[in-house]
């Protein structure tokens, strides 16, 4: 673990504070579903009470399954080697699919290009990856789960 301290503001009532957050974590810690969920990067303002994603530079290591996920807001990519898989993410929901989908052995490219597919074909364009298993992908939003033939 490496922490750092932020400087964040709420986006509802702008109240600006600072956070000590980590910025590199590796997989199987008791923080690893937080991660997938997305509530390692949520916080309530402690002004209004409004819950949202803190955006900040994050590393998350998983060297059982060969990758390194990077969330950076600004789409910088830090030099990494030691891995075979290393991907990015700019915003907290789409790093927390894309570790889903590393999890799962499946290709980032191969399941974004399936998800922006289903997305326009049903109009629901907050889909997001959630799980596969016996030929079907399963994608939710607000308005529930998807399932959805695996194309091959």
């Amino acid at each position: 673990m490496k922490e750092r301290m932020f400087d964040m503001e709420c986006p509802e009532c702008g109240h600006s504070f600072q956070i000590r957050r980590d910025t590199l974590l590796s997989a199987g810690s008791s923080r690893d579903e937080m991660i997938r969920s997305g509530a390692w990067f949520r916080h309530r303002c402690s002004r209004c009470q409004c819950v949202f994603s803190m955006v900040h530079p994050f590393l998350y290591r998983n060297h059982a399954r060969g990758y390194i996920a990077v969330l950076s807001p600004e789409g910088d990519m830090p030099e990494i080697t030691e891995e075979k898989t290393v991907a990015l993410a700019r915003d907290p929901d789409a790093f927390c699919e894309l570790v889903r989908i590393l999890d799962q052995g499946q290709d980032p490219d191969r399941i974004c290009r399936i998800r922006d597919v289903v997305r326009k074909k049903t109009g629901r364009s907050a889909l997001r990856y959630e799980t596969a298993g016996n030929g079907i992908l399963w994608f939710f939003d607000a308005d529930g789960s998807l399932a959805i033939r695996d194309p091959g």
